[in-house]
């Protein structure tokens, strides 16, 4: 019917003209890796800080660049501006802003986390725990309380029931250097085991409220990965910065651990909105430990 004869009467229903079997259809392009830098979260302000952290401590010089919503990184002293202005200065702490719109707050150890809660439990705010409250040791806390008061029958945790003291848990802690339970045992040094135990009862008992309905969020900064809020405050036990730049001035090999700098630099970019520093990290900023021009 006027088609082309094919010259090829067995023609192969597959043909590869490559040679190798396994072909990569890619192997003609190169690529370059750039570091995903822009970041809709937050703006500028809190890019900044952010930045600072990494070329200070870090040495690393790709910025974020924050594309997100305006913010801002609340340097100034915590005082209350409207008595502040009368002449009266009063501390405006993070239940002072609990009181009026929800915030969350992160910090780095659970004692902190806990001692946070009894205080918003006292001042009558709604809180939630990212985790839960036992996830944040207060049944291990309480157990500790008790091995202290010799009440071992009321004990949970199944090895600490094993020990008659708190003493002997104390060695056997040490001896294996498991600093989660030291830490542990410190708060109850602290803080005395019977208003300890009476506290820590006090929270297990509070209504469990749902994080869109509480005054204040709390967490610690590792099961913060991934989460992110308008108004983030950043607890005193992070970043303790001052001292390491006054070891060792122009910004030269800083003792502060890598670690140290990663959680600092993850708690920070929670923020959407409004990041609050600590004391010790607004000092460094405003006396420039942490240069950022943005601000």
């Amino acid at each position: 019917l006027g088609g082309r004869r094919n010259p090829n009467p067995n023609p192969d229903p597959n043909p590869n003209p490559n040679p190798n079997p396994n072909p990569n259809p890619m192997h003609r392009f190169t690529y370059t890796h750039k570091r995903l830098t822009r970041v809709w979260r937050f703006g500028v302000d809190i890019a900044g800080f952010s930045n600072a952290l990494l070329k200070a401590f870090k040495k690393e010089h790709e910025p974020l660049l924050g594309a997100g919503q305006e913010g801002n990184v609340i340097l100034g002293p915590p005082t209350n501006l409207a008595q502040a202005g009368a002449g009266q200065s009063e501390p405006r702490d993070v239940f002072w802003w609990a009181q009026r719109a929800p915030i969350t707050f992160l910090c780095r150890q659970n004692a902190t986390l806990l001692l946070t809660a009894r205080e918003a439990l006292q001042k009558g705010l709604r809180f939630h725990v990212i985790g839960g409250i036992e996830g944040a040791g207060c049944g291990e806390v309480r157990d500790l309380c008790l091995l202290a008061l010799e009440r071992q029958d009321e004990i949970q945790h199944n090895w600490v029931r094993r020990f008659k003291t708190l003493d002997t848990f104390r060695r056997v802690v040490e001896n294996n250097k498991d600093l989660s339970w030291g830490a542990r045992i410190n708060f109850v040094d602290k803080h005395g085991a019977n208003s300890l135990l009476k506290f820590m009862e006090e929270l297990q008992r509070a209504p469990v409220v749902p994080p869109e309905s509480a005054n204040i969020i709390l967490s610690t900064v590792h099961k913060a990965k991934g989460l992110e809020w308008d108004d983030v405050f950043l607890a005193a036990d992070l970043g303790e910065l001052k001292a390491a730049a006054q070891e060792v001035p122009d910004f030269g090999p800083m003792p502060v651990s890598i670690e140290e700098i990663n959680i600092v630099y993850v708690a920070a970019t929670r923020a959407r909105r409004r990041l609050h520093l600590n004391a010790d990290l607004r000092r460094a900023t405003l006396e420039g430990t942490l240069w950022m021009p943005q601000l």
